[in-house]
């Protein structure tokens, strides 16, 4: 179903494990900003609190809450332009997702993590932004799984399940997709991750 590899920059960034640092709070927006920054430029992974927070701020793009500042979703886009980055709003379509993973662009999505995961987000409508950076595909070349960064599991890269991921950013009442327009400048990267008959992966060279 999702098998064709159609882009010509084909590949999504990894060892990206370092970019993903702990949120402080409901500021998942922040980090996940911060993630696609760090795929086009070197930048330090305090750049969420000590740049980002401040200048969202400035432009009433912060919703202050009891527990900590959140990011207003319109407010992303600004963010990345400040640091040379050009994304779009998308409307989700699983096949323009893997396409845009295959296009090596940065990816940051808006979902609903409760259908991500739903033994650490018990409550649904758990609204949360994501990092997606690549795809795993079975042994028959369809993709059956996404992986990127969740900043409430610092240091590893997340997999979710392509159904689960396709509802849980379905469910987010706008436009839950935020593209880059050009690839990112992350040196490292494969085509996909290959899921082997036993379940382990396999890295696959562009």
């Amino acid at each position: 179903m999702y098998g064709q590899w159609q882009e010509p920059e084909t590949g999504g960034p990894v060892m990206v494990e370092s970019l993903a640092d702990a949120q402080q709070g409901p500021t998942c927006g922040f980090e996940a900003v911060e993630n696609v920054i760090q795929l086009f430029r070197p930048v330090p992974n305090s750049i969420s609190g000590t740049d980002l927070l401040w200048r969202a701020d400035g432009r009433g793009g912060v919703l202050w809450q009891d527990d900590g500042p959140v990011l207003e979703p319109w407010a992303y886009q600004g963010l990345l332009a400040d640091y040379g980055v050009a994304a779009e709003w998308q409307v989700y379509d699983a096949q323009a997702l893997v396409n845009a993973v295959q296009a090596n662009r940065g990816v940051l999505a808006v979902v609903d993590a409760h259908q991500l995961r739903p033994s650490y987000y018990p409550s649904p409508e758990s609204w949360h932004a994501v990092t997606v950076t690549n795809v795993i595909a079975d042994p028959h070349d369809h993709v059956v799984e996404f992986v990127g960064l969740d900043s409430n599991f610092p240091g590893k890269q997340q997999r979710w399940k392509l159904n689960a991921f396709t509802n849980a950013a379905s469910s987010w009442m706008y436009t839950p997709l935020l593209i880059t327009t050009q690839p990112i400048r992350w040196r490292r990267r494969i085509s996909h991750y290959l899921r082997q008959w036993d379940g382990s992966l396999v890295a696959m060279a562009g």
